[in-house]
């Protein structure tokens, strides 16, 4: 056997796994915060100053202050077109929610998502180990 040696000339890294400095997550969230909220996205108003929850005719309206869009919404891991999704999610089924911000840590959703921003939501059911 004879070695072969190839030169690497590019080497890409486009994002990892787990959130960043510029993730907040919306942990701790009481029972009584969770009473007041009727959904998943009202447990962010008030809770990240870059993210701005408006009530519309439609419902609400997420917006990300430094792009002036609307954030791409992940629940479970599967990126949702919208927010009707998450809005269906009861607050007591909320385990964890992330606002990323930061284009190293949404660029693993893609290119409109590290543009935009993402809401993360993991529900209860969407923990590893549960069933």
């Amino acid at each position: 056997m004879r070695p072969l040696a190839l030169a690497l000339v590019l080497v890409a890294v486009s994002g990892c796994g787990t959130a960043g400095p510029e993730a907040t997550p919306v942990g701790g969230i009481s029972d009584a915060e969770r009473n007041g909220a009727r959904n998943a996205l009202e447990l962010l108003r008030g809770r990240y100053p870059a993210l701005q929850v408006e009530e519309t005719g439609q419902g609400l309206r997420l917006t990300i202050r430094r792009t002036g869009e609307s954030p791409v919404v992940v629940i479970d891991g599967t990126r949702s077109v919208g927010t009707g999704e998450a809005v269906g999610i009861p607050p007591g089924e909320v385990a964890e929610i992330e606002v990323l911000t930061s284009m190293a840590d949404t660029l693993i959703y893609g290119a409109e998502a590290a543009r935009r921003g993402v809401v993360r939501i993991t529900t209860r059911m969407g923990q590893r180990g549960r069933e």
